[in-house]
């Protein structure tokens, strides 16, 4: 939890404010009804907005909301957050280790080389997970979120929210300079794994690619859908 973050809701030239407590839980009371653009600010964190907030009659509750550190220049900060189930959604990172082989970043391999990271591992629903990447070699990287919780080939059903006490799940890349790229789980189809892009790195020219698709893997080790390069 932060705490002391400042929670802005603004609507024209409007706003109102409140600070989170010791649990990074807020109140505001007696705010208009509408929809409104939340800005979180945190000392040490990088801002966070959402856009299209709506506020309606009665008591509104937000969904829980990551702020990320911002990572050092030069290297990229992959966030995954999610709901109370599935309690176990695992972050995967593969890429070519400069050895002519790839190295592949999970929760049982967390430090593989020196320049990929898991950060975090969440094993109790929400995260968030989270994997510092900085590309230090040429070639492709993966990024992909495997349905630990549930490896049937329903598993995309966690992913994408349509369980209960679920919500798709969320990534979010970062750089030194902010949010870059955020990605929601698309509509469930059969697999367990959701392949979210692919990096594809070139004389220090970085390009992210959209992939967005559902894959079954076999196991949380499964080399062909984690791993290996055009599969």
């Amino acid at each position: 939890p932060i705490a002391d973050a400042l929670v802005r809701f603004a609507r024209g030239n409007a706003s109102v404010e409140a600070e989170t407590d010791s649990t990074g839980t807020f109140t505001i009371d007696g705010i208009a009804t509408g929809s409104y653009t939340v800005t979180v600010r945190a000392d040490g964190y990088l801002d966070v907005v959402l856009n299209d907030v709506e506020v309606t009659d009665g008591v509104n509750t937000l969904p829980q909301t990551t702020a990320a550190v911002a990572p050092p220049a030069g290297a990229y900060r992959i966030v995954l957050s999610w709901d109370d189930q599935p309690r176990d959604l695992d972050s995967h990172l593969t890429g070519p280790d400069g050895q002519g082989d790839r190295f592949h970043v999970f929760w049982s391999d967390q430090n593989p080389v020196t320049f990929a990271s898991l950060d975090r591992d969440d094993i109790t629903g929400e995260g968030p997970e989270t994997i510092t990447l900085t590309p230090s070699n040429d070639g492709m990287y993966r990024y992909s979120v495997h349905n630990y919780s549930n490896q049937s080939t329903s598993g995309s059903q966690g992913i994408a929210g349509d369980i209960e006490d679920s919500s798709p799940a969320r990534v979010q890349v970062y750089t030194n300079q902010g949010l870059v790229h955020e990605y929601l789980a698309p509509d469930a189809e059969p697999g367990n794994t959701w392949r979210v892009f692919e990096m594809e790195v070139s004389d220090g020219d970085v390009d992210i690619n959209d992939v967005n698709e559902y894959l079954e893997a076999s196991s949380d080790e499964d080399l062909g859908v984690f791993r290996m390069p055009g599969k």
